[in-house]
């Protein structure tokens, strides 16, 4: 779909107007959601009143010497941002849609890249309805994960503890 601009238009809210012209109608149409998506460089924008989950980062204790520990607390570790990581601070809005970024339960088709819409916030657990797969519709918990980046480009192993998700109006599509 090509979205055309006029002069003086902020190209976001009018991409985001085009695909989603219908949001505020069709947030809970399953399949509205899931026939939509904006290709981006970058997935940071979310639109609506949002749940802040924040993540708990430490340098992987067994992979780790004392002298690793005081040169990364855990503020400066907050701060990183890995590929297939979700960032240390994560935004989730109820009915909003979302993606895993990792393997959960592929027998449930909880695969990393299955894309749900979340249907509660919880302090440890976020709820979600599928979207996609061969178990649409089915409601499934994601509890918080410890993960680590898999680009070893970083001098100590991280350790991040947040739900493995990102919230999906757009989505970064990277091709090795």
């Amino acid at each position: 779909m090509q979205v055309y601009l006029n002069p003086g238009d902020d190209p976001l809210q009018s991409m985001v107007n085009k695909i989603y012209s219908h949001l505020e109608e069709e947030h809970v149409n399953m399949e509205y959601i899931r026939d939509r998506a904006i290709l981006t460089p970058l997935n940071e924008y979310t639109a609506g009143e949002l749940k802040i989950y924040r993540s708990n980062d430490s340098i992987c204790k067994a992979a780790s010497t004392a002298v690793e520990e005081v040169l990364y607390p855990p503020e400066y570790l907050n701060s990183l941002k890995f590929s297939g990581l979700p960032n240390h601070e994560l935004q989730v809005k109820v009915d909003s849609p979302i993606t895993l970024l990792r393997n959960l339960d592929p027998k449930k088709s909880l695969c990393n890249g299955t894309r749900l819409i979340v249907t509660r916030c919880y302090q440890f657990l976020v709820e979600a309805r599928i979207i996609m797969g061969n178990k649409i519709g089915d409601i499934t918990y994601i509890p918080r994960t410890n993960m680590s980046p898999a680009d070893k480009t970083f001098p100590a192993r991280v350790k991040r503890k947040l739900f493995p998700i990102s919230v999906c109006y757009a989505m970064t599509v990277n091709k090795r």
